[in-house]
């Protein structure tokens, strides 16, 4: 304002008040048309005047806020109630022929629980959090073919959880809830159970990356001299997660964890949903089998361009997604355990059971195609072996992960935002190729919530 050479560029940053402030902005145009009648030698000068004794105020406060050291800390209490029904688990298997088919599983899951936590921010960018949630959780309504582990949780009854999450951000977003410029990097460490007490005992590493960019405004360089098109951006989101998982084991007491898993199915990761990997189910038959029951690791990213359509409420989306699981297999127990130790024996023996022209064709090409329709994979046997879920150099590659990519509608409604998305499913071909997998090259609608996973 004190640079401003002229009425017209007073008016221009008036353009530049929003939210909180535009009341301010319309203010200051006001001061401008109401100079007309002040002699034009002296008539800036007598604008700005006016304008600094307007703003004086909210200058001085603001200055205290981002001025003063360390900033304030706050505190966040909470408290939640969830009903899930897991489907699709690793079902009892009457036949050892991958082709039959079969009765899927299933259990109910009801947990509550309560959070407190508290942030403190400092040196402007950079943040420490500390969270702690004790829950309670009963499974309950397996299904007839729901495997041992199951049976076994059903029979524990009501099961504790007590979880500490400690993490670090450093951000300098310009905006939290439309950014369009600016890096977030996240590191959190949560412990489950072990001195906290509880049935579920596990550590947890979570380190995550996104950074913010704009292509240009709809000013297009200048070309619109409107100063409000600067807000209209189109902006290109990058990001990047992993979430590593191991299992740890109680303090001060013994619990068999072939009876009492130290990590329940929630506690595992999975991919699929409207953030992760748009297009996918959290449970989904393009999996592989060890997949299925979610993975101690996991490991995402994308990146999404984004349009403006009216910048603080609705954005177009075009998006590419991919991820990966990875698991221990030293931390299997019971049924999973002996299903991955004798995994390539029991392939073996179908094998040498079966025709070897049809057991060719069946580890290459989907039955229900009658042969004809490739699978996205070379052999169904290497897709579902669990070694190849084993957090390797060589299971880090393309075609050891899934992809898709789409487009949509970012609203970003106060309270309730919304995503409503299409998206096809992917796969690496290679040479640098990402192809619709065969079978599934229509889009799929994707719904969600919030950034969140529901």
């Amino acid at each position: 304002i004190n640079n401003a050479p002229d009425l017209t560029t007073l008016e221009k940053i008036a353009d530049t008040f929003q939210n909180n402030y535009s009341e301010i902005g319309k203010v200051m145009k006001s001061y401008v048309v109401e100079a007309e009648s002040v002699d034009p030698a002296r008539r800036l000068d007598f604008v700005k005047a006016r304008i600094r004794v307007l703003i004086d105020d909210y200058v001085a406060k603001e200055y205290e806020c981002y001025r003063q050291y360390p900033r304030p800390w706050s505190l966040r209490l909470g408290a939640f109630y969830s009903s899930s029904v897991f489907t699709n688990i690793s079902p009892l298997r009457i036949s050892l022929d991958p082709n039959d088919l079969f009765e899927n599983a299933s259990y109910e899951r009801n947990r509550f629980g309560l959070s407190v936590g508290t942030q403190h921010t400092f040196l402007l960018n950079w943040a420490h959090y500390h969270v702690y949630s004790p829950s309670w959780a009963i499974a309950s309504r397996p299904s007839a073919l729901a495997n041992n582990a199951v049976f076994r949780e059903v029979d524990l009854g009501w099961q504790f959880k007590s979880s500490l999450r400690n993490g670090l951000i450093y951000s300098t977003i310009d905006n939290v809830f439309t950014p369009t410029e600016g890096l977030e990097l996240n590191f959190e460490v949560e412990n489950v159970g072990q001195v906290l007490g509880g049935d579920d005992h596990f550590n947890r590493y979570t380190a995550s990356t996104k950074y913010y960019w704009w292509w240009f405004d709809f000013t297009f360089g200048g070309f619109f001299r409107r100063n409000v098109l600067r807000r209209w951006r189109v902006v290109q989101e990058f990001r990047l997660y992993g979430i590593f998982s191991h299992e740890t084991v109680p303090y001060g007491r013994d619990q068999d964890p072939e009876k009492n898993p130290y990590m329940e199915p929630e506690d595992r990761q999975y991919l699929g949903g409207t953030t992760i990997l748009r297009g996918y189910d959290q449970v989904d038959t393009l999996y592989p089998a060890v997949w299925q029951d979610g993975g101690n690791h996991m490991i995402f990213g994308g990146t999404e361009l984004r349009i403006p359509i009216e910048p603080t409420i609705v954005w177009l989306a075009v998006f590419f997604d991919w991820g990966t699981l990875f698991d221990n297999l030293g931390e299997y127990t019971g049924d999973l355990q002996d299903d991955a130790d004798s995994y390539e024996q029991t392939q073996r023996l179908s094998s040498a059971n079966t025709d070897p022209l049809l057991a060719y064709l069946a580890d290459r090409y989907d039955p229900f195609s009658f042969f004809t329709q490739p699978y996205h994979y070379e052999s169904q046997t290497d897709w579902n072996n669990p070694k190849r879920a084993v957090l390797s150099q060589r299971n880090l590659a393309l075609d050891r992960a899934l992809y898709s990519w789409g487009f949509g509608l970012r609203i970003q409604i106060p309270v309730l935002p919304l995503r409503l998305f299409l998206a096809q499913k992917l796969y690496y071909k290679g040479n640098g190729v990402f192809a619709p997998i065969p079978g599934n090259e229509e889009f799929e609608f994707v719904f969600g919530i919030g950034d969140q996973r529901f």
